[in-house]
């Protein structure tokens, strides 16, 4: 529950210090990592999630609210997903990168779509986040695919609600697609039970969001990192950003695996209709393990049809909106075209 359209970060003459496009300047100490100053990512059991006593799951989203407030992201264990096809998916995605030549892959290149579609094929050295002054582009190669009505496990009905992106698919590829959405439909589970608590977490009532996640604008994305031999100062797995979907110290923290748990970060989305109560966090890959490194974010945001609207509870005649109002799909639009652009230039974003 992370998310594929980020926020951009300009280039600025000291690889430390970030601008992003909603005016707001980061500096870091540096551009190594740390263990740093909010000392860890919380982990979160989600086991409460699925209570049917309302006050386990109030008490859950107590925990949550820490975490989204002070620290953007979260480890959480015990969130549903069968570990068998936690590993399917990360087989086909070896599969997909690995066993199709860069020809084949390319037959689905992102470029191949208009700008507002951010679905197919990410080839490496294409596109670069936050470049800096680093020599290298980031290293890493990528697939995203978004919502399909049809591969959705609640089944609901065709609507006029349910405005599509195009997805691409290798033809010559079979079992790719079937597969990639048993992951996807897992993942649409959990997240429509945990915007519920996130709900509650904002003094709402629980079934508040309900309604704006009928038709979702989930997308998945599977990541290839080869072995990196620059340092981070010259490259990076992908660079400085933040999330749009549902992802502030000054020092990189490190976020290292943890077996059955999944890593959620709060994103840009939430973090304006929150009126910036949670935080969208800055974050990087970096690959420093030796070996390849995949990776399988998915990437939960509201109905594309429905208004960013500030959520009540975090307004006030004193603490007004930060933020224009606009539909989900209009933001995702306006940020797929702006982040296509600049990463082709290679300004990064």
């Amino acid at each position: 529950m992370t998310a594929s359209v980020t926020n951009s970060s300009i280039i600025t003459p000291d690889p430390t210090v970030l601008k992003l496009d909603n005016g707001t300047i980061i500096k870091l100490d540096s551009s190594k990592s740390s263990r740093g100053d909010f000392d860890s990512i919380p982990i979160i059991d989600l086991e409460k999630m699925y209570s049917d006593n309302y006050d386990d799951r109030l008490a859950l989203s107590k925990e949550l609210f820490d975490a989204c407030s002070n620290v953007g992201f979260f480890y959480a264990k015990n969130h549903g997903i069968p570990e068998d096809i936690v590993d399917n998916t990360f087989n086909w995605s070896k599969k997909f990168f690995h066993e199709q030549t860069t020809d084949e892959k390319m037959k689905v290149f992102t470029g191949l779509l208009e700008d507002e579609n951010y679905q197919g094929y990410h080839p490496f050295g294409k596109f670069t986040f936050d470049a800096g002054n680093r020599r290298q582009p980031d290293l890493m190669e990528a697939f995203n695919f978004t919502y399909e009505r049809e591969q959705d496990p609640a089944q609901p009905p065709p609507s006029d609600d349910c405005v599509a992106f195009e997805n691409i698919w290798p033809e010559n590829f079979p079992g790719f697609k079937e597969n990639m959405f048993k992951y996807h439909a897992e993942c649409l589970k959990i997240a429509r039970k945990l915007i519920r608590i996130l709900a509650l977490s904002l003094g709402l009532e629980e079934d508040y969001f309900d309604k704006y996640v009928t038709y979702p604008a989930a997308s998945m994305r599977i990541l290839h990192y080869p072995v990196q031999e620059h340092s981070e100062d010259d490259q990076n797995g992908i660079g400085a950003h933040t999330d749009f979907e549902y992802s502030p110290c000054g020092k990189w923290i490190q976020a290292p695996p943890i077996s059955g748990c999944l890593v959620v970060n709060i994103a840009d989305c939430l973090m304006r209709m929150t009126n910036n109560t949670f935080v969208s966090t800055v974050h990087r890959v970096v690959n420093n393990s030796g070996d390849k490194r995949y990776s399988i974010p998915f990437f939960f945001g509201f109905n594309q049809s429905m208004m960013m609207d500030p959520i009540p509870t975090c307004v006030s005649e004193a603490n007004p909106y930060r933020y224009k109002v606009k539909s989900i799909k209009e933001y995702l639009v306006f940020r797929a075209i702006t982040s296509k652009k600049k990463k082709e230039k290679g300004y990064g974003y």
